[in-house]
């Protein structure tokens, strides 16, 4: 009898210590329209404020100047990209790194574009940027957008909370100081050496290079390239590329720093014109690259198949001396965390804190004569960038929708999607289900902003 009420004991005592961890670590998931929530309320009343303080602009003539250096670590930094890597190190450079800008002023108008072969371009890292450029330049946030070239073989050790040291290794604070040293020097000296420029910006589909990975043929995919042309008076050229298939050619088993296909699509155009590139990942969530062959020769072709459809259809762009140029920024609440443990349940919010260090965000949107840049701060669903581009060209205007614009929030699903296992929409959504719904109409209401404040 002792033994039985010992077990029965034993079994009460775990019941009761189930039901009080339930209690503490487990929350259920907040259905609640987000258009209801505080978190919205505060983002429109930012909006509001955006909209009281913007100028109206106007064409005006171009300057354009380009920077670039260098962020190849050192071989022995373990990659970002992958978490079954398990940070091991890296064991050598198949094509080096680089971080590129490109700076533009209109008018009294400035902003500057900057991506590197980087898998993103972490809180800490657009931080520390933008408080070494900002007061040597006069630039404040709104007028940088940043990106990467998503590259799953690049540098990482960058990581400072233990998701991002997950798929980036163990954090090494001189890798991250070296990665701000040299974003600052490509953005400095693309300001230093402006000179005036002329505009033009295009596409073309690519539809045999990218695929909806998320739910195959049943899906949307944005299969578009989207560029931009700057001509400068010296006769060289700046191309700004967005594409937005997953740059995840390379596999985890590479340990060789590259920058995948966006890498192979750079250097051919350098090659081709008497000129620089700079990569902008598109809505790479949900999309994955296709093509023939494996390894570095399918990163070749994928790159290379690109790049000479860029440079075809350079060849017909028309082009602008004058350009209206309006950066807008925007401060973004965010809603609770919502890891989730099923469906309905999520870890409680204060214990996804020890996981997740996102509480605020930040929007950019730049207009551009007849283009407009979204810099979104997580990977964006390329069907809703096909959304978000129907609309830009309803009004005339090329969208240029860009992910990892100096934080990451993880992916932005298209709500119909937020029920469906995946990876992408159960594991790496991060803030509940109408993460992607909100992001988008805090897209949409940005582009409409840019066109209120712009005289044709």
């Amino acid at each position: 009898m002792k033994t039985v009420r010992k077990i029965v004991w034993a079994f009460v005592a775990l019941l009761i210590f189930g039901i009080i961890l339930a209690v503490v670590a487990i929350r259920p998931v907040d259905y609640t329209p987000y258009f209801l929530k505080p978190y919205y309320q505060k983002t429109m009343a930012n909006l509001r404020q955006v909209d009281a303080t913007l100028p109206q602009v106007k064409p005006a003539p171009l300057r354009v100047g380009f920077g670039k250096a260098s962020i190849t670590p050192p071989v022995g930094t373990p990659l970002a990209g992958y978490g079954d890597r398990k940070g091991k190190p890296s064991t050598g450079v198949h094509d080096s790194l680089f971080v590129r800008a490109v700076a533009v002023t209109s008018g009294n108008q400035r902003v500057v574009f900057v991506a590197g072969d980087i898998l993103i371009v972490p809180r800490q890292l657009a931080d520390s940027v933008l408080a070494v450029v900002g007061p040597r330049l006069g630039i404040g946030r709104n007028q940088i957008l940043f990106g990467a070239t998503h590259s799953h073989s690049a540098a990482g050790a960058w990581g400072t909370t233990w998701l991002e040291e997950q798929f980036a290794g163990k954090n090494d604070p001189k890798i991250l100081h070296f990665l701000i040293r040299q974003f600052s020097e490509a953005i400095e000296q693309a300001f230093s050496n402006q000179q005036p420029a002329e505009v033009g910006w295009g596409g073309f589909h690519a539809p045999g290079l990218i695929r909806n990975r998320l739910i195959g043929k049943k899906g949307w995919v944005d299969d578009q390239a989207v560029f931009t042309d700057f001509r400068l008076n010296s006769g060289r050229q700046i191309v700004l590329v967005s594409f937005g298939a997953h740059a995840t050619v390379l596999p985890a088993e590479n340990f060789l720093f590259s920058a995948d296909y966006p890498g192979y699509l750079e250097r051919k155009l350098e090659k081709s014109l008497p000129g620089q590139c700079v990569f902008f990942a598109g809505g790479v969530g949900s999309h994955r690259p296709a093509g023939k062959g494996k390894n570095f020769e399918r990163a070749r072709t994928i790159g290379e198949a690109l790049a000479d459809s860029v440079l075809f259809h350079l060849k017909t762009t028309t082009f602008h001396a004058e350009a209206a140029l309006l950066p807008i920024g925007l401060p973004v609440a965010l809603p609770s965390y919502t890891l989730r443990i099923s469906d309905n349940l999520r870890l409680a919010p204060f214990l996804a804190s020890k996981i997740l260090k996102e509480r605020d965000t930040y929007f950019n949107a730049i207009l551009l004569g007849k283009e407009i840049f979204i810099g979104i701060p997580a990977e964006l669903s390329g069907e809703i960038g096909l959304v978000l581009k129907a609309l830009a060209f309803e009004r005339g205007f090329q969208l240029v929708p860009t992910s990892f614009n100096g934080s990451y929030l993880g992916y932005l699903v298209p709500g119909k999607y937020y029920h469906f296992n995946s990876y992408e929409s159960r594991l790496m959504s991060f803030y509940g289900p109408y993460m992607g719904d909100y992001f988008e109409e805090i897209s949409r209401r940005l582009m409409r902003l840019a066109w209120k404040h712009t005289v044709p």
